[in-house]
């Protein structure tokens, strides 16, 4: 929403009330956009952050009557990203402004730029928390800065990582996924792409840079993970708001008033996407195991159930869901030998085994557990307790 509601402000201010409104209808409705704003991660937070950097220095360069303060909310959206996904918010950020600072030759107006104040405000609003993280957590700063903005775009396959794994993608598989995202939209974008080659003459015209600035935003999250080893579909976020306000901006220029054809394939699109949207609230309330399936909430408290103090044991990798709902009492094993210890280690245990593979593995732990239920694909075994069982 504060995304949303920063960009409609945006256009209305420079673009007028009616493209404002489809800018914010498009972006709401692009598959990731809605998708992420539900996710549990932190690069929604940082889209706010970056959004807010690029309207703020583009607002303090036509030298509107508050550029000043335009200019020190830049450095808030900087401390946003920075205390969302770290230093990559403004490797991003400059590699938007840089190019069209350099081409346009608005480089010269940064000498009012307020660098002192706002420099302060995003130190004010960063330094301390990284401090704190560092001292609770020691280590926490050369993880964080080298392992997950140096390590994970350029070792393949990077298993580094803390709270998540790497995924390794050919490289150049984010201009795919930028696409994706921006479904249903970036078919509309297509039919445009002629215009996109006179953006670079606008560069240096008149229109304030407008549509030059809007594409070097589009582009810039690209380009920085373009060489990277590994990717995923949401690293595309932060040009996702610049792309709408783009595509529109453009669509109005090229296109003009909405004929026939545009009306209905817009109509079209609209539909899709709330088909798209229907079908998987609908999933989700009658089908939740093939939308949540990466959820092990409902299995940690089936087997908690049985008694709170619950050995749960997972075969295969790790889940990083299943180490969140026990606050990390969980095992993972791939090895059969581990049921043998399970008599002899004091706790009641629980095993949990991917439906796939459950055939094969419940012989070995068959007579002394029995099956709990299935939760997604993994079928859940307790310890029976109550019972005498011959080892």
């Amino acid at each position: 929403m504060g995304v949303l509601s920063l960009l409609f402000t945006w256009v209305r201010q420079h673009r007028g009330a009616d493209q404002a409104l489809l800018v914010t209808t498009v972006l709401a409705s692009s598959f990731m956009f809605f998708g992420a704003s539900a996710f549990v991660m932190t690069d929604m937070v940082m889209v706010l952050g970056t959004t807010l950097s690029m309207i703020g220095f583009y607002n303090y360069m036509i030298d509107g009557p508050s550029r000043i303060a335009w200019g020190r909310w830049f450095f808030v959206g900087i401390a946003i990203g920075l205390m969302a996904k770290g230093p990559v918010a403004l490797v991003i950020t400059m590699f938007a402004l840089g190019p069209w600072l350099a081409v346009t030759g608005h480089w010269r107006d940064l000498h009012g730029f307020p660098w002192l104040s706002g420099l302060l405000i995003a130190a004010t609003l960063t330094l301390p928390w990284y401090i704190l993280a560092e001292i609770k957590s020691p280590g926490f700063l050369h993880y964080f800065l080298l392992g997950e903005h140096f390590q994970r775009f350029v070792v393949p396959g990077w298993q580094g990582d803390l709270y998540g794994s790497g995924h390794e993608q050919p490289k150049g598989m984010i201009w795919f996924y930028a696409s994706a995202t921006f479904l249903p939209w970036s078919l509309f974008g297509l039919t445009l792409f002629p215009r996109a080659v006179s953006c670079i003459s606008e560069m240096t015209g008149n229109d304030q840079g407008w549509h030059s600035y809007l594409a070097l935003w589009v582009v810039a999250p690209l380009i920085l993970f373009t060489p990277a080893a590994n990717i995923l579909p949401a690293y595309a976020l932060p040009g996702l708001p610049a792309a709408a306000v783009l595509l529109v901006s453009l669509w109005a220029q090229v296109r003009g008033q909405p004929g026939w054809w545009t009306r209905s394939a817009i109509v079209v699109a609209i539909g899709f996407v709330g088909v798209a949207f229907l079908t998987l609230t609908i999933l989700v309330r009658y089908q939740p195991g093939t939308v949540t399936g990466r959820s092990e909430r409902a299995l940690v408290t089936a087997a908690q159930s049985y008694d709170p103090d619950v050995q749960i044991t997972y075969w295969g990798g790790r889940s990083f869901s299943a180490e969140f709902y026990t606050r990390g009492q969980v095992q993972f094993t791939e090895r059969t030998a581990t049921f043998d210890g399970f008599p002899d280690n004091g706790l009641r245990d629980a095993v949990a085994i991917p439906a796939s593979i459950a055939s094969k593995l419940a012989p070995l732990l068959a007579p002394r557990f029995d099956p709990a239920g299935r939760f997604g694909y993994r079928i859940l075994f307790v310890e029976a307790l109550d019972r005498e069982v011959s080892r």
